[in-house]
Parts: structure tokens; sequence; C-alpha cells
């Protein structure tokens, strides 16, 4: 399938959230800006090799670093990539402009079997290469994607259930049966979606999407990002393009904060790609999905002097400075039985990703007071016994990081039958994804929910009192 997004040069003015940088966080607007946009293309053919199952840390001096990043927690062999040029993104010491794009992009794709007679499980603990799905994806082809967003991998590691990546701009996570994506600064990510498709086509032929979401906050520098991202109408024309059928919804106030959302709902059998595969009725495996975000901006000053390299030599860039600042800010606290891999940036921010167990949490860090801005995110289920319920995680979280307002979005899955067939709203059926009024010394002052299809949205937005 290939898709285009006819845009005229009107679009490359338009951005939709213009007002962010003046009523969030005081940024100062950037009025013109004379770079040019394009839109990469990408048609190279793509050499198979096997992705081990390893812990894997990238050499950073390709990365335009200043300081040696070369990590004493892990003795495993370095391997050196290619990345992009640097400051592309506005993350990288030579190039850093002193203001980045906090504000992640954020792709999840779901897959499941053509044929209801195949199994993807949701670990790969025999490493059975018939049924690694979407982890079966050579790492070089990964890397090349990769580059389609304009950014690059700099750790990796793997476990029996997934692959995650530490990438310049944010991270990624690989599970059998789905894929995660998140990427800040002024990525490109949507122009990697008909690569991400292609990928699952030829390497797993037997899966199909079937659910597709994807979401931002509103931008802070929104006249800086370059198509399709300069707006949320030309991104939403872009996901159309492939998904025809999916919903857009923009949620929460626009002359505060908000949240930008695209899911669409699909036929697996609509991307049949052989005729060879049976289509039978098939149960997507989804059931119990959860994810919650927590968006922070205004953070404190002094919480985020930890999050820049220093004099002290334990402060240094890569993963030896990002244990550091991930004992010492509370981070490794959040998630206590979690294996976690955090890299410190120079000259500041900081990626970390969590596994516990089969689920996920990141986390990313930008402390400039211009533009100071830290995510949280998690598909740990809060009926884990690791982890704490709704309000005691987000006090926990925001505790760390000291913002001035945040916002937290929850999505869980569900079936009707999840809930009584009476006049009571589903809010009051699951106590345990709703957010109190006030947490700590914050007010809400939006919430808001949603039902989508087998989903069920929460959105709050809090305000220091």
């Amino acid at each position: 399938m290939t898709s285009q997004v006819q845009l005229s040069l009107f679009d490359l003015k338009l951005a939709d959230d213009i007002r962010q940088s003046k009523y969030v966080v005081g940024s100062p607007r950037i009025e013109s800006d004379s770079r040019e946009s394009s839109i990469s293309e990408f048609s190279e053919s793509f050499p198979s090799i096997a992705l081990k199952e390893k812990h894997i840390i990238y050499d950073s001096s390709n990365l335009c670093s200043r300081l040696n990043s070369s990590s004493t927690l892990n003795p495993e062999p370095t391997n050196t990539i290619i990345t992009t040029a640097c400051g592309a993104n506005g993350t990288y010491s030579e190039g850093y402009t002193g203001s980045l794009e906090g504000p992640e992009k954020l792709l999840e794709i779901w897959f499941c079997p053509r044929d209801s007679s195949i199994q993807v499980p949701h670990n790969n603990s025999s490493m059975d290469s018939n049924v690694l799905g979407m982890r079966s994806i050579p790492l070089e082809d990964i890397e090349k994607m990769l580059m389609l967003v304009n950014c690059s991998i700099i750790q990796s590691h793997s476990n029996d259930f997934c692959d995650s990546y530490i990438l310049s701009e944010s991270s990624l996570f690989v599970y059998p049966n789905k894929l995660i994506i998140k990427t800040c600064g002024t990525t490109t990510l949507l122009l990697a979606l008909q690569r991400i498709l292609d990928l699952a086509s030829e390497y797993c032929s037997y899966l199909s999407p079937f659910k597709i979401f994807y979401s931002r906050k509103s931008f802070m520098f929104p006249e800086l990002q370059q198509i399709p991202h300069n707006s949320w109408d030309n991104e939403v024309s872009h996901l159309n393009s492939f998904f025809p059928t999916g919903s857009a919804y923009t949620i929460g106030n626009l002359n505060s904060d908000y949240w930008h959302l695209f899911i669409a709902s699909l036929d697996p059998t609509s991307f049949q790609v052989s005729p060879k595969i049976p289509s039978k009725t098939i149960t997507p495996p989804n059931k119990g999905d959860t994810t919650i975000e927590i968006l922070m901006t205004g953070l404190d000053p002094k919480c985020m002097e930890l999050f820049y390299c220093s004099e002290d030599p334990r402060s240094v860039e890569g993963l030896e400075g990002g244990k550091f600042v991930e004992n010492s800010s509370g981070i490794s606290s959040i998630y206590s039985k979690a294996k976690v891999f955090s890299y410190l940036f120079s000259p500041c921010g900081l990626s970390s990703n969590g596994h516990v167990d089969d689920s996920y949490f990141t986390i990313h860090v930008t402390p400039e007071s211009n533009c100071s801005y830290a995510s949280f995110e998690t598909n740990v289920p809060l009926s884990n016994p690791n982890s704490d319920d709704i309000n005691t995680l987000i006090s926990k979280v925001i505790k760390i990081f000291g913002p001035s307002q945040f916002t937290v979005t929850v999505f869980y899955q569900s079936d009707d039958d999840d809930f009584e067939n009476t006049n009571s709203s589903p809010i009051h059926k699951q106590p345990s994804f709703t957010t109190k009024k006030r947490i700590d010394n914050f007010t809400s002052t939006d919430r808001i929910h949603y039902e989508l299809d087998d989903y069920h949205l929460h959105y709050s937005h809090f305000v220091k009192s």
C-alpha cells in the first residue's frame, strides 16, 4: 500500500497549537523559520540479519557528544551505528540549540494473526523463530526505519517479552504482537508508518494490524515541526490515508493545555497479503490492556539540576550517568523491582526504559527552564502487585519532577460485559482508573471520560493550587 499526503505551501504555516508556547511554559515564540520541510522517501532493499537476544550498548562517539560515554555498567561488546546529523533535533551536544520540543509523538500499533489457528504469545521464552512476530524484524531494518524518523538507537535490551530501545529521541518497544514508538524534537514519526507496515508484511505476513493509536500533547514550538507534524489536520490526513475509518479527537482546554488522539480499529483480514493464508474469525489479544501517561510542564529548576551533566564524576553522559540520576532522583523507586536502563544526555536530558515482567515504563526529561518537560508512560497493570493505585503512582512521579501542571491520560481496554447493565457510568464501576480531584497540592481543572470502541479513556489536567 502506498499513500501520499497532498499539502500546499499554506499548510507549511499551519500550527494548530501555536498558543501553547505562550500559555503553558512561557517559551519565547520563534516568529519565523527559514528551514525547508521535506518528506523523506525510502526505497532501499533490506538484508536479513538475525536479531540476537542480548543487552547492547551503542557507542555514543558518533552522537557528537563532548563527553566519553563508555559505560562501566555492562562489559559486553560495544556496537557502533551511523546516526543522524549532529543536532538534527536539537538534542546532541555540538548542535544543541538550547530549546527542545519535549512533548512526544506516540504511535502504538497492535497486530494479530490473520488465522485463528496461529498463536502469537505475549512472550518468547522459547525464542522460537516461528512465534517471534514483530520481534523477528532484523535490527538493521529497524535502524533504517528509524532514519525516516530522524533518530537512532543508543541502547537496547531484550528479555522474554520484548525488545526495548533507548533512542536519540525517546524510545521504542517491540513485542511479538505490537510496536510502541515515541519520539520528541522535530522527528518525523509518521513518515515511518508505511515502512513499519511494510516490515510487518515482509517478516510477519501472518500478522495484520488491528488497532492503531497515535497521540501527542500540544507542541511548545509547533512552527518548527516538519510535514506532516506541522499541524494536527495534516497528521490526521496522513493517518486517514492509511486508516480511513479512524477517529480524531482534541481533548482539553484549547486556551491552556490539550491533547490530540487518533484511534482506528481494523478488520485484520482487510490487510490480506497472501491468498494462501485463510481468514478466520479471530480474537485480538489486547484484553486488559492499560496505558497510563503523565505529561508534565513547568518543572522545578531545583529538581532539574540532577538532569544535567556536571563536574561530578558520576554525572557523565551515558548509562553510567543515567544510573546515577535514576537512583538520585527517585526514578528507581517508582517500580522497585523493575530492571531499568537510563541514559543521561549532554549537556542535559534523560531517557529511561524499565521492564516489569512483561510490561514496560519509560521516562523522558527535558530540563531546560524555557521548555521544561517530563513524560512518564507505562502499561504496568494497576492490578500488578508491584504497582500502586493510580493516585499514588501520580504522586510518586510528580514529586520527582515538581511540575507546575500536568496531564494524565489513562487508556484501558474492556468489554461491555465488564460493566453491569445499569445507568451507572463505567467511571463509577472502575475506581482504580479514576484520578482524584486533588492530588497533593494540585487541583484538577479538566476531568473527561471517553468510551472509544472497546477502550475507555480518562483525561485529567492538574495545576498547582
